[in-house]
């Protein structure tokens, strides 16, 4: 038998490599929706979680800010996100707010963040709900972006060593 060459042996590994990529990225399509939906949490970039309860507290900040009723907003902004359990968690909070009316005591649903759920259980004014909000999304945005600057630091070299490697050959 013929034996392959280095190059089509280099050729065969980067495809499966970049196939099992395309797999892992498409993960969540390609399962049924019931298993998707319990599976979203894991099968999502690193810092995903973080990511999502900051772009959660900023949408829920500007739609309170303008005007929007809190299980309005909560709905609303949970949809947003795109992510199954944080919606879930939105839309039961707004169920309970409703449910509960001007009481103002909710229990903390475990996706949301206890300093997201204070926000909106806390007796305070609009403006410094919507304040404390945007404080909560800046400092959820500000754990992703540290927890992804090593990255830099690994990331670049390695670039540059595999374009070496790949012009020396």
């Amino acid at each position: 038998p013929a034996v392959p060459s280095r190059s089509s042996r280099d050729t065969d590994a980067a495809t499966k490599a970049s196939t099992l990529a395309l797999l892992l990225l498409n993960a969540n399509r390609l399962l049924p929706k019931s298993v998707a939906a319990r599976l979203s949490d894991w099968i999502r970039p690193p810092f995903g979680r973080r990511a999502a309860i900051a772009r959660f507290a900023r949408f829920l900040a500007d739609l309170l800010e303008a005007g929007v009723g809190t299980s309005d907003a909560l709905r609303i902004a949970g949809y947003c996100v795109q992510r199954a359990r944080l919606r879930r968690a939105a839309w039961s909070m707004a169920n309970e707010i409703e449910a509960a009316g001007p009481r103002r005591q909710y229990s903390k649903v475990s996706p949301l963040t206890a300093s997201v759920c204070h926000a909106l259980s806390a007796p305070m004014p609009l403006e410094a709900r919507v304040h404390l909000l945007r404080e909560v999304s800046a400092c959820h945005a500000e754990r992703v972006r540290v927890g992804l600057s090593w990255t830099k630091g690994l990331v670049e070299p390695a670039a540059i060593c595999v374009v070496g490697i790949a012009v020396g050959l």
